[in-house]
């Protein structure tokens, strides 16, 4: 006869299994909790207690619990997938690219650790070979919605919308209720100015996590989008996205030395008054490049606040 103990807390994990799959972080943690009660000893469940830790931003938490899932299984590419995953959170990058190239080393056939990989590699910038992780992760299994989500940000990131568009929808065909996909596809419908379908994606996370930090996010970025003040610092900050670091450089430096060669022309050609006009013109984007992101910030810090307030 099989071990009682065993029983039950495969009966838990089925249980947060459930919540997991309707997107409920909060109950599926309190349910891990439990298994954790009954036997403290086991890797899995602390890693997965660790990432979950993660989406509601408890890093000291998931740092804790990554830990304790990687001192009891060393050899678990889960375990250091997780434990990668808080490195990432915290900054953490080096560290965090030891952690995964371990993980992808112990099983160089799961997707999800090439996903994780990828996901470190867009952070740091690289885009081209974040989506060659990706490629590899859609080839070991084209089903996975972690690795759609995460090929429909690496377009959403360069502006390929439609690409973006197509992959999150078939991360939503392969799970209806992925909350990544489905903020994700939020997104997809805000940068193609459907405010309300972004609305009612994150909504739809929001309804079975009112933690759930992306969906917040997602809605702040609806809010401010929706502002006439932070609107245009919006969108002229997501084109610069687009760009990528080097061109966003140019970019500005371009700018710069235009508005300067243009002033510069104005005065020596008898328009004092365009110059200062052009002057006073190049001021106030610069004022407003310093004060957009804090208004951004404001309506972010709103969003969470409303929710804490609500929920704790």
């Amino acid at each position: 006869m099989s071990d009682p103990t065993d029983r039950h807390i495969q009966a838990l994990m089925q249980r947060a299994s459930s919540y997991l799959a309707q997107s409920n972080t909060t109950a599926a943690i309190e349910i891990l909790k439990q298994v954790l009660g009954v036997n403290p000893n086991l890797s899995a469940p602390h890693t997965l207690l660790a990432f979950l830790l993660l989406d509601q931003n408890r890093l000291h938490a998931a740092r804790h619990e990554a830990l304790l899932g990687l001192e009891l299984d060393p050899e678990s590419d889960y375990a250091h997938r997780g434990m990668g995953a808080v490195c990432v959170a915290t900054r953490k990058f080096k560290l965090a690219r030891e952690h995964l190239a371990q993980a992808i080393q112990l099983d160089p056939e799961d997707p999800d650790n090439r996903v994780a990989l990828a996901n470190l590699l867009r952070l740091e910038g690289d885009l081209k070979q974040a989506r060659s992780e990706l490629d590899q992760a859609l080839t070991l299994d084209p089903e996975n919605a972690d690795t759609l989500v995460a090929l429909a940000q690496n377009c959403l990131d360069q502006g390929a919308l439609d690409e973006a568009a197509r992959f999150s929808k078939e991360a939503l065909d392969s799970e209806p209720e992925h909350a990544a996909a489905l903020v994700l596809r939020g997104h997809v419908h805000l940068r193609k100015g459907d405010l309300e379908a972004a609305r009612d994606h994150a909504i739809w996370v929001l309804s079975s996590d009112p933690s759930r930090r992306e969906a917040l996010l997602l809605m702040a970025h609806v809010k401010a989008r929706a502002n006439p003040l932070i609107g245009f610092w919006w969108r002229f900050s997501v084109w610069l996205g687009e760009l990528g670091n080097q061109r966003t450089i140019l970019v500005l430096l371009g700018a710069y030395l235009a508005q300067r060669v243009a002033s510069i022309y104005a005065h020596e050609n008898g328009m004092p008054m365009t110059s200062d006009i052009i002057s006073y013109l190049w001021l106030g984007v610069c004022v407003y490049s310093w004060v957009g992101p804090a208004l951004f910030h404001n309506v972010v810090k709103k969003e969470l606040e409303s929710v804490k307030l609500r929920h704790f």
